[in-house]
């Protein structure tokens, strides 16, 4: 029997992918069970037929994130890449495995209020930047698939749990466009929640179950407590903070678990030089925080918060010289990112250099006017 034509082929497969988000989707908003259940149908699915992605109804992905699943060709961009950065594949297609973390990330969340708390905030949205760059790294060194959902289950559930007591702390009403789990459960529900995510990503982690995990949960550790080192210094910043002060700031907070997704890699992969890894996070989140600040610089100073342009301001520069200082600093942190990412063993630096090309790319877009920085 001859095969059908491509076009007719294609066209059956978005009628079932169609189907099937419809079959789903009742209930789904609100049971854990579902939402985990929606994950695996998606992986069974595209296993099955090839989809490219999963279709779902316009008024209901508002509301429920549902992750993308796509096809990397065999010489590909990385899902990070501002597109520089290249990798091969040994085979011709790789399945995104971004729906099976979202599954072991809920998994490892269990049942109850505190979990259901935490499965709305996953639920908000997100890059799945760290996950994404555990996947990326994983598959360049070559470790398993069941390493590599790990890795990239735990490197989330740990930024995640981080974002729910940051806002808590910073007294943030609103993440991703919704209201901030302590604005809608209350500041201990919210506290338990975030505790919750952190132990869920430790149980994520040894899930790998290798000769190598010790180490691995050790500089899980590592990252955590540097993470809160540098919570600490923003936490108690005062107004008067210098520019060069709160790049430290901004790197000492968020470099740690960019790092930590890379460095479980190369600890998995027995690799135990990871010494520019953490170099090439520190600068790259160093130039992220400061293209943020470059974007949110009014809001930020209407409500008083920090922000590492405003510094230069209140140091005397004009807005136009403050914005083109950060934007110069803010390029020269990411090439630097790019040159030390470049030295990690075995091209496992290439999803860091990826991003630092992303952000570049996003910094570009804000055309800042490097003519006014006189000073």
């Amino acid at each position: 029997m001859p095969a059908d034509p491509p076009k007719q082929r294609n066209k059956a497969c978005i009628a079932r992918q169609t189907s099937l988000a419809s079959d789903i989707s009742s209930g789904l908003r609100q049971d854990v069970n579902a939402r985990t259940e929606f994950c695996r149908k998606c992986v069974s699915f595209i296993q099955s037929h090839h989809a490219l992605k999963i279709v779902m109804p316009a008024r209901f992905s508002e509301t429920v994130f549902i992750p993308e699943i796509f096809y990397n060709k065999k010489t590909s961009v990385f899902s990070l890449a501002g597109g520089r950065h290249e990798m091969k594949h040994d085979n011709s297609f790789a399945v995104d495995v971004m729906p099976s973390v979202e599954i072991r990330m809920r998994e490892m969340l269990g049942h109850g209020t505190a979990a259901s708390h935490a499965c709305r905030h996953l639920d908000a949205g997100g890059n799945r930047v760290r996950a994404r760059l555990a996947l990326d790294t994983a598959r360049i060194l070559g470790l398993p698939e069941a390493t590599n959902i790990a890795v990239a289950a735990a490197s989330e559930l740990l930024h995640n749990a981080s974002l729910v007591h940051d806002d808590l702390q910073d007294g943030d009403t609103t993440r991703r466009g919704q209201p901030a789990l302590w604005a809608r459960f209350g500041a201990a529900s919210a506290l338990c929640a975030g505790d919750l995510l952190l132990s869920a990503a430790y149980a994520a982690l040894v899930s790998a179950a290798t000769s190598r995990t010790g180490r691995a949960v050790a500089v899980m550790h590592e990252a955590v407590a540097a993470t809160i080192a540098g919570q600490v210094d923003d936490l108690s910043a005062t107004s008067d903070l210098s520019f060069e002060r709160a790049i430290d700031i901004a790197g000492a907070k968020s470099g740690p678990l960019i790092a930590l997704p890379v460095r479980l890699c190369l600890i998995l992969a027995e690799i135990e030089d990871d010494r520019h890894v953490m170099r090439a996070a520190t600068l790259l989140a160093s130039g992220y925080q400061i293209a943020d600040d470059l974007s949110d610089l009014e809001g930020d100073r209407l409500a008083g918060t920090t922000n590492i342009v405003a510094t230069s301001i209140n140091a005397g520069h004009s807005v136009s010289s403050a914005r083109a200082r950060a934007a110069a600093y803010a390029r020269a942190q990411l090439a630097a990112s790019r040159d030390a990412a470049r030295t990690v063993p075995r091209r496992a630096g290439l999803p860091l250099a990826a991003l630092a090309d992303r952000v570049e790319t996003g910094l570009a877009g804000m055309r800042v006017m490097e003519a006014d920085h006189a000073t």
